[in-house]
């Protein structure tokens, strides 16, 4: 059996320079001297025979060869976290944090009822969350930036597990231009008004939730900013249903009568980073997700009240 010529530190290296941007940043990412971070990647390009980078004044670019190799380094390198974070729960147990990155349009109540059970179950274990918008869910999950995801984009090579879909209702204050025409709406309709469309961009690539090619635009950063802004009618949107309720009651926010496309359903999935055993905190927090999207709302609310909180059992009185 032949053995690597290459060390899994001058692949993580060659990662590291090319996620982190260069030799400086990948240096300070992994914690040592530039000069290291240049010697290892000298000797993987000396012992594979390729050049993986060519440099352009103080630019490290990749060459064709180094992207060809990025995504398996990439594989090699996460397999490798994998296969430590495996052994580790030999010893340890359940992990003592986990990493969670959650698409802002999941619902809060399950999110806290998942969270809260959680605590309860696994105490020792701490919960780093962040919520997110789009492609950052994405992000995180290539990246190794997280343990679980929940988005509505599964990367390529990665598994999930669908939890839900989430309705997006076109919406408008009640005083808003497209609600005084009194008709069935049109795509002709829209393009005349200001659209506001959640975006955000990652390695350089836009990504929005734009369904209508309009001239007038407003790009926001998160769901709670488009609801403000479409709340004061500066312009028209599509927001989660479970987000517009209360607008709608109270006489905030009005559906558009759109002829076509009034709502649709957008899927979020649990997406897993790598493999984790049956003693895995993660193992748990998604078992938890996923039992809690399938149960009925009235049950889950109890989820949301604290043990303190609850009523105790009545006594049974004497006749």
């Amino acid at each position: 059996m032949d053995s690597p010529v290459v060390t899994l530190d001058q692949w993580n290296t060659f990662v590291a320079v090319v996620e982190q941007g260069g030799f400086a940043q990948a240096a300070k990412y992994l914690g040592c001297s530039q000069s290291a971070v240049s010697y290892n990647v000298g000797k993987l390009q000396e012992r594979l025979g390729v050049q993986l980078f060519a440099i352009e004044g103080r630019k490290a670019i990749l060459t064709d060869a180094g992207r060809s190799l990025l995504d398996r380094a990439r594989a090699l390198v996460q397999d490798a976290l994998a296969l430590e974070a495996q052994a580790r729960q030999y010893i340890e147990g359940y992990e003592a944090e986990i990493r969670l990155v959650v698409d802002k349009a999941f619902p809060t109540d399950i999110l806290v009822a998942a969270l809260g059970r959680f605590a309860r179950t696994c105490k020792d274990t701490l919960v780093h969350l962040e919520e997110a918008v789009t492609t950052r869910v994405e992000e995180a999950v290539v990246r190794g930036q997280t343990d679980l995801g929940i988005g509505s984009t599964v990367p390529k090579d990665y598994l999930a597990d669908h939890l839900l879909d989430i309705r997006l209702v076109a919406v408008a204050h009640p005083e808003h231009p497209l609600h005084k025409l009194r008709r069935p709406l049109t795509r002709e309709d829209l393009m005349q008004e200001t659209q506001v469309v959640i975006s955000d961009s990652w390695a350089s690539r836009k990504a929005d939730s734009s369904w209508v090619g309009t001239s007038g635009k407003w790009y926001v950063a998160s769901l709670e900013t488009s609801l403000a802004v479409i709340r004061s009618g500066a312009g028209y949107g599509w927001l989660p249903k479970h987000m517009i309720e209360e607008a709608v009651r109270r006489g905030e926010l009005k559906p558009l009568p759109l002829a076509q496309g009034k709502s649709r359903r957008v899927p979020l999935y649990l997406i897993y980073t790598r493999d984790y055993g049956p003693k895995s905190a993660v193992t748990e927090l998604a078992n938890i997700l996923k039992e809690l999207v399938r149960m009925p709302a009235s049950e889950r609310a109890a989820e949301l009240v604290p043990p303190a909180a609850s009523k105790p059992a009545a006594e049974s009185g004497g006749g």
